[in-house]
């Protein structure tokens, strides 16, 4: 339903921001991803529904521009091929994801957000036979997500042309594995 999102709490966090925001989770119609943009937001990030319903994100490129419209793929490697995952990495998939990073920019998608699902909060490490293999099927923004480390921030051997996302490695676990977040650090 259009009322999944908390509305309330996106334009209390989108008036107070200073940088540019994304919102995902739950985005089924246009007119639910138009009233987020409107609150602030700067682009929709688009999962689960955009499989079920595949003329989503082209109906969204043409009202908020597919610069806006964000393809979040999460994936897991078996038996040497990426497999496609949904809600939470509980449901596998019928498409590859060669299929879907092929057809995502004339299926109005203007990024993608990449992640190995299997990776997340292990800091081991980005899965870069995966962000090469993603870059060679498409030419749009790519971020790769999943397993993230400090090694990692500083490689030189990554695509310019590929971006990292991460977000366990910006929290501090405490003796109870509480996380508190870590903005300030001169760690880095």
């Amino acid at each position: 339903s259009d009322d999944s999102a908390p509305m309330d709490l996106l334009a209390e966090i989108f008036s107070s921001s200073f940088v540019p925001l994304s919102f995902g989770g739950s985005i089924s119609s246009v007119n639910q991803a138009k009233k987020i943009i409107s609150m602030g937001c700067e682009k929709i990030i688009l999962g689960s529904h955009s499989y079920s319903n595949p003329s989503l994100s082209i109906e969204l490129a043409l009202e908020i521009g597919a610069q806006s419209v964000i393809l979040a793929i999460d994936v897991r490697k078996e038996n040497e091929n990426y497999n496609v995952y949904a809600n939470q990495g509980s449901i596998k998939l019928p498409f590859s994801l060669e299929e879907i990073l092929t057809s995502a920019k004339k299926n109005g998608i203007g990024e993608i957000h990449l992640t190995n699902i299997d990776l997340t909060g292990t800091f081991l490490g980005i899965d870069y036979e995966l962000a090469f293999f993603a870059r060679k099927l498409t030419n749009l923004p790519l971020v790769i997500g999943g397993g993230l480390n400090k090694e990692n921030l500083s490689d030189e051997n990554l695509d310019n042309r590929i971006d990292l996302s991460g977000s366990s490695i910006f929290c501090i676990r405490q003796p109870l594995d509480a996380p508190l977040l870590n903005y300030d650090s001169n760690d880095w």
